[in-house]
């Protein structure tokens, strides 16, 4: 399912923690024309260089998790992108952005989950240790590529 974007003005990009995501992150910066903004945990937010909110979540707080959908429909997003490990479900974030009014909602996962994605992307299966699946998620809806220069300068010492 490929998204027109040249038409995401307000991109918000979901990412649980994962020092991974860097390259795809420095993709998405490409998109001149869009605000992106970042929700990450305060970890990854240091090294990313966007607008950020933090969270911290262990979904069992109703008001925490009201306030932060409240939060994120002022912003007005037109497009989510939820960045998960493999291990991880993008739903409960996919459902917060559902929520918070963003009608397009990107993420991967092995299972099906209904409408809470709109753009629901099966992770690689093949190659997995050849594949990065941040990127491939992008490829996937038909995010421009380009070029990144070096990858090693992008990704955090390990």
């Amino acid at each position: 399912m490929q998204i027109d974007w040249q038409k995401v003005k307000r991109l918000l990009v979901v990412v649980v923690g994962d020092p991974a995501v860097m390259p795809a992150l420095h993709r998405l910066k490409t998109l001149a024309h869009a605000e992106i903004t970042l929700l990450a945990t305060q970890d990854l937010a240091d090294t990313a260089g966007l607008c950020t909110i933090f969270y911290t979540t262990n979904w069992q707080n109703v008001s925490k998790e009201t306030e932060l959908v409240k939060k994120l429909c002022a912003f007005r997003f037109d497009t989510a992108i939820i960045f998960t490990a493999q291990s991880e479900s993008p739903y409960p974030l996919g459902y917060l952005c559902y929520l918070a009014g963003i009608p397009i909602r990107v993420g991967q996962s092995i299972e099906f989950g209904g409408s809470v994605l709109s753009h629901w992307i099966e992770p690689p299966l093949e190659d997995l240790p050849k594949i990065d699946p941040h990127l491939y998620l992008l490829d996937a809806v038909g995010f421009p590529f380009t070029e990144i220069p070096n990858l090693r300068s992008l990704t955090p010492n390990l």
